[in-house]
């Protein structure tokens, strides 16, 4: 029977456990949400939604939501013949990096130790299979006796586990992570290949391509794809649009401590301080001394004397006129403060590296909308020109800094208190800082008389003008010059500083952050640090607060019960004697008020007899009073005779 054409293509293996490593579930099915956490945990790549959803698109090509393994085959096998130059296709997502890296280190020649643990980790993330993060001897030695291919390829024939699981053991747990498995790896394939000679010399001369069916790629070009993804780059501005990059100092990714900068700062704001104080002997030019005590008057000091206000005066003292101030400043107070050099440039680097996030140059006030990239790179030729402040404008304006020159133009106001009386009238903000290079020192003139412009050479760069104020987000222009001496002045995180030094014997280096990773909640919610965690412990009761049975009745009745009977005992008692205190005030109140109504009786018929009484003593002192006036009139007669 003729055999049909147009038959089903066999998926190749290496294709299917590429869809296995992001097919975290079996179900044969990939997710967005899969995607994203195998790109990672896996490729440390966090993409944006934006960026995980094209990505996505490209593999779901009938847009059903879910990614198929015939889906995933093709996909590949496309991207597999769109560019042989060794650099990856235009287009590719961070997804089909990562599965074409995994699928294209397997079939790779080693070249270098750096290459080995490539492969190394590769292996790691095909035989983690339940994506736990960490694998255990057997799960090594199943894997290499299932793939012995790659055990004579990586390790070699003559590999023996023993020494090779102690030595990458350190912790003695018996589990390893992809950094410990790929750094031991690494470590057997260089003692192996390279050992007495010098690798860089063999990687140099023996730098080949990868050969994936018929494909090639240029090791080369995938280590310089690495390196960028590593280090960011910088658009060069410049008048003919050219656009070069540079790549990003070090220094700029350096840890962002705000409360050094504000220390440091501090003490450096003091050092240009200019010693001032008092004559040491105002307040004390009189012979003063104190009257002592018995004259009613104060012991203080005293102007001796007479005849003249000045004389009896208290003297010396700060509450009096005439007298010295309370702790006056003296010249050799100490105005300076030293700082830690490792400090200062720890803070330096902080400062500058806050310059790099537009942001924080944003919250500092300088006004960046429409300037093209921060940091703010521009071209030596454009530069180099200028000599005229009108150049120098028109340069500002070219590069859209315009707008923070008037922000500062239009901030010049008068100083509040007695500084605008001082030689410092006017106050104003900061606007951009131009960093250039010793050979570079002609722009100053240029830029001097423009407001709020500073400029610094790249090798005495200031914390003052890399954080006035001790706010850091300074908005700073480079010249592609005094950039690229970034890495030279400060070195890196791989290399030291060819001019500064840490000591007598030791180069500076950049100071590393505390943690690779800031997002705490992102770390506690990984399924990494989870794993370890035990689950919620439900149905627990929770221990209840112990109560003071003799102040909580409550409490009481629960211990004995026969309380409440004895509380409402208490109560009826109570009430009844209330009741009978209350019938008791009530039957005194009534006797008190008879015997007040019986008194009032008794007074008002004592008041009636003494009425009557005095009508008739009236009554009788009239009748009485006739005989008496006659008996007067006869009596009168008999003594003055009849003549009268």
């Amino acid at each position: 029977m003729p055999k049909k054409k147009g038959g089903k293509k066999k998926i190749p293996a290496e294709v299917k456990e590429a869809f296995a490593i992001f097919d975290a579930d079996g179900n044969g099915s990939i997710s967005n949400d899969e995607v994203g956490k195998v790109l990672a945990d896996h490729f440390k790549l966090y993409p944006s939604k934006k960026e995980l959803a094209d990505s996505f698109g490209q593999f779901d090509l009938n847009s059903d939501g879910v990614i198929k393994m015939g889906e995933f085959a093709k996909v590949l096998a496309h991207l597999k013949t769109q560019n042989l130059s060794g650099k990856p296709a235009k287009g590719m997502s961070k997804m089909a990096e990562a599965a074409l890296d995994i699928d294209t280190l397997r079939n790779t020649s080693m070249k270098s130790r750096a290459c080995a643990e490539k492969f190394a980790k590769a292996v790691f993330l095909v035989a983690d299979a339940d994506h736990g993060g960490t694998l255990t001897k057997n799960e090594i030695k199943r894997y290499f006796k299932s793939h012995p291919k790659d055990k004579a390829h990586i390790l070699g024939a003559d590999f023996q586990w023993g020494p090779f699981f102690k030595e990458m053991d350190t912790d003695g747990d018996g589990q390893f992570d992809i950094e410990e498995f790929s750094r031991q790896v690494g470590h057997v394939y260089h003692e192996a290949n390279f050992a007495g000679t010098n690798e860089e010399e063999v990687v140099e001369e023996t730098m080949g391509e990868i050969n994936y069916n018929d494909t090639k790629y240029s090791i080369e070009a995938l280590n310089a794809n690495l390196v960028a993804a590593a280090r960011p780059v910088v658009t060069v501005i410049s008048a003919d649009g050219d656009g070069a990059t540079v790549e990003m100092p070090a220094i700029f990714l350096a840890p962002i401590r705000q409360d050094v900068v504000r220390q440091v700062h501090t003490s450096m704001a003091k050092n240009h301080r200019q010693a001032y104080s008092v004559s040491w002997m105002a307040g004390m030019q009189t012979p003063g001394r104190s009257w002592g005590t018995g004259r009613a008057v104060a012991r203080i000091p005293r102007v001796p004397g007479g005849g003249t206000s000045r004389s009896g005066q208290a003297a010396f003292g700060n509450m009096c006129r005439g007298g010295r101030m309370f702790a006056p400043n003296r010249v050799w107070r100490k105005w300076h403060f030293k700082i830690n050099k490792n400090q200062r440039r720890y803070a330096l680097a902080s400062a500058m590296a806050a310059s790099a996030l537009p942001s924080l140059v944003m919250a500092r006030g300088h006004r960046i909308d429409d300037v093209a990239e921060v940091p703010l790179v521009v071209a030596d030729a454009d530069i180099a020109g200028i000599e005229k402040t009108k150049a120098a404008v028109e340069f500002l304006a070219s590069i859209n800094a315009g707008d923070d020159v008037d922000k500062v133009k239009d901030s010049k106001k008068v100083r509040r208190g007695k500084g605008k009386m001082r030689n410092r009238r006017y106050v104003m903000r900061r606007g951009p800082l131009l960093v250039h290079t010793e050979d570079q020192s002609d722009l100053v003139t240029a830029f001097r008389n423009i407001p709020g412009i500073d400029t610094a050479d790249v090798s005495r760069l200031n914390l003052l003008d890399l954080a006035p104020g001790g706010h850091v987000g300074r908005f700073c222009i480079w010249t592609e010059a005094a950039f690229a001496e970034l890495d030279t002045l400060y070195g890196g995180y791989n290399e030291a500083s060819g001019t500064y030094k840490q000591s007598r014997a030791k180069a500076y280096q950049l100071p590393r952050p505390m943690m690779t990773n800031a997002d705490i909640t992102r770390i506690i919610n990984s399924d990494e640090v989870q794993s370890k965690l035990s689950d919620p412990k439900s149905g627990q009761a929770k221990n209840p607060r112990k109560r003071n049975p003799l102040k909580n009745f409550d409490e009481m009745v629960k211990l004995n019960p026969y309380a409440s009977v004895v509380k409402r005992a208490e109560i009826l008692a109570h009430q009844k004697k209330d009741y009978g205190n209350k019938k008791r005030k009530l039957n005194k109140k009534a006797a008190r008020a008879s015997k007040k109504q019986f008194l009032a009786f008794m007074h008002s018929e004592d008041a009636e007899e003494e009425e009557e009484e005095e009508v008739e003593e009236e009554a009788e002192a009239e009748e009485g009073g006739g005989e008496e006036a006659g008996d007067a009139e006869e009596a009168g007669g008999d003594e003055y005779g009849d003549d009268y």
